[in-house]
């Protein structure tokens, strides 16, 4: 059954649109001549995510070179702390479907599984898996302009409970993960945002930084980010991405 976006997240979508959240995109800030590794989640109904990004690289450089890591809820995994890194909120899940049409035995040796599917889940940490296949990309293509895109509804982040405005918060603490991480490889890291109103009318933005901090309430101070890891600074860290500081 296809996600719509729920009242709340209309009114907050609204809300960070006046704040100057989610802005206009505007190609000629960005540098694309290179191409870009863009990190999205493959929904099917939302195409337009994956062709837009590629004319805005085609315009720059006359080539689609556009490095796609994928994921159900990609961007949204970067996050340590987000529901969407842990595979344990989805792994049960997938045991029961498999078991439902099967023998009882089967049910019963489903059953006792199910912790230690569980416990594999939890240990599987998709973020971590998401940042090394970035480091890698990074090192194979050698392109240094990153593309953390999102969209809403997105079924992934209803699946668990996420909202846009968590979406906004997972968004952003994913960029200041991979700054924090790589940001002595000289990338760049842009967030854009691509919502479905319904009834035809979708359309993309790009999502301001410090402005969403302000918005937000500015929770992330203590994040992977300028403050690194647990308030330990890593000053061999050169993140090129904050000199336009809503980037």
């Amino acid at each position: 059954m296809a996600v719509t976006l729920s009242p709340q997240d209309r009114a907050d979508i609204s809300s960070a649109r006046t704040a100057g959240v989610l802005a206009d995109l505007a190609p000629e800030k960005f540098d694309f001549h290179a191409g870009v590794i863009a990190i999205l989640c493959p929904d099917g109904d939302q195409t337009e995510k994956r062709t837009h990004l590629e004319a805005l690289v085609a315009s720059q450089n006359g080539d689609k070179r556009v490095h796609l890591i994928t994921q159900h809820g990609a961007a949204l995994s970067l996050s340590a702390s987000s529901p969407l890194s842990n595979p344990s909120l989805f792994l049960p899940d997938l045991l029961d479907d498999v078991a439902r049409n099967r023998s009882r035995l089967f049910k019963v040796v489903a059953f006792l599984l199910r912790p230690l599917v569980w416990l594999m889940g939890w240990m599987g940490r998709r973020n971590i898996q998401i940042l090394a296949n970035l480091w890698a990309a990074i090192r194979m293509k050698q392109i240094k302009t990153i593309v953390l895109y999102i969209h809403a509804p997105c079924g992934a982040a209803d699946h668990c409970g996420v909202s846009f405005r968590d979406e906004l918060l997972h968004l952003i603490k994913a960029k200041r993960r991979i700054e924090w991480w790589l940001g002595y490889m000289g990338i760049k890291v842009a967030c854009f945002c691509h919502v479905d109103y319904g009834a035809g009318k979708k359309k993309t933005y790009f999502i301001k930084t410090r402005s969403t901090e302000d918005w937000l309430g500015d929770p992330l101070r203590c994040s992977e980010g300028a403050n690194g890891v647990n308030g330990v600074s890593r000053p061999d860290a050169t993140v090129n991405s904050t000199a336009d500081s809503n980037m």
